[in-house]
């Protein structure tokens, strides 16, 4: 039988939430170690991670945006990857948030990815030579060389 943390745990998760966090103070846990202190209260609330200059994390209220979603993944993974290639004087970033991150990549990308194919599909006959509103849609899926 599951215990509370777990069940506010997994609904996070398929919700597509980070963790839980309180908004009035720095106070936050990730979905895979719900409530380490045992704190959880009424107060907490659903949130995204946010990667911190020093390399830690936070979690913030709500959802994240795609196109936030998006800038916040680059910059994440480009923190990594300064980490990995010496270039940051930080300490070793959670593996969970660089797996967090990578999957975040991967699903942005295959989502942007069937957009452009179906923008293009829909409208194919707006896609007609170097003077069309498609163009730059044409050249980042290959179809245009």
């Amino acid at each position: 039988m599951m215990n509370a943390k777990e069940i506010v745990g997994e609904y996070l998760e398929l919700s597509g939430y980070d963790g839980l966090c309180l908004s009035d103070r720095e106070c936050c846990c990730h979905v895979r170690n719900i409530s380490p202190a045992d704190c959880m209260t009424e107060k907490c609330v659903p949130g995204h991670a946010v990667i911190q200059d020093n390399g830690g994390w936070i979690i913030k209220p709500g959802r994240k945006r795609m196109l936030s979603e998006i800038k916040q993944t680059i910059s994440t993974l480009r923190s990594f990857n300064r980490w990995r290639t010496g270039g940051a004087d930080k300490k070793q970033p959670d593996s969970s948030l660089i797996t967090k991150a990578l999957s975040d990549a991967t699903a942005t990308l295959e989502r942007m990815d069937d957009a452009i194919r179906e923008t293009l599909e829909e409208n194919r006959h707006l896609a007609d030579g170097e003077n069309c509103t498609l163009w730059r849609l044409k050249q980042v899926s290959g179809e245009e060389k």
